[in-house]
């Protein structure tokens, strides 16, 4: 593999950002789970469901933008990534709208 090696430690700001993902990942599929069972009780939560994936998607940006940048390499995946932010915190606003706003 290109850039791989194997007797570096990661850094930090790489570790932080791994244990971010993991954590925001586990509450998407806990709170997903709650949704799909108790749909009229947490019905509420999706728009939250929404942002943490907003959330997700804006840590993996960041972390591929400064990445890329230290390389000098594409950072069409980090690009990508930041328009899915975007995309996920303007469905998050739509569906808070349609869902809050109905009470």
């Amino acid at each position: 593999m290109s850039g791989y090696n194997p007797g570096r430690r990661p850094g930090r700001r790489t570790i932080i950002c791994d244990i971010l993902m993991i954590v925001l990942a586990l509450a998407i599929v806990v709170l997903t789970v709650l949704v799909f069972i108790l749909r009229e009780q947490y019905n509420g939560v999706i728009p939250v469901i929404f942002m943490l994936g907003a959330a997700m998607n804006g840590v993996y940006a960041i972390e591929a933008f400064s990445r890329d940048e230290r390389r000098k390499r594409n950072i069409s995946g980090a690009i990508f990534a930041l328009v899915f932010c975007v995309l996920l915190v303007t469905a998050a606003v739509v569906s808070g709208v349609s869902i809050w706003g109905a009470k």
